[in-house]
């Protein structure tokens, strides 16, 4: 396993006030799936996709994700945006489904 460690470095102390430290653990989540899919997940973790083009759609993403793991995919968000917009919504995705119609009088 590879070692991490975090490290801070006091500039108005000079040079000499250099520290490093091991990071707590991250915090596992269970999943409820069964193996062999995985039954936790932190964050650190990470999922790797071998494809043989660089570029997928957010479909096939989605696709993807819920045919590898046997789990449905609500949302999905941009990888450091500081905005809880989601790139992906299920909900939005279920909208597409509606049928809205009008009457003569525009009701």
């Amino acid at each position: 396993s590879e070692k991490f460690l975090n490290s801070n470095i006091n500039l108005a102390a000079g040079s000499g006030n250099f520290t490093t430290f091991a990071p707590d653990p991250p915090v596992p989540i269970s999943t409820g799936l069964e193996a062999p899919h995985p039954e936790t997940f932190t964050s650190w973790d990470k999922i790797e996709i071998s494809r043989k083009t660089k570029e997928m759609s957010v479909e096939e993403l989605v696709n993807y994700i819920e045919k590898s793991f046997g789990v449905t995919v609500d949302r999905i968000f941009l990888h450091g945006d500081t905005e809880d917009k989601a790139i992906y919504n299920a909900l939005d995705k279920k909208k597409l489904e509606w049928d809205i119609t009008f009457d003569e009088n525009g009701k």
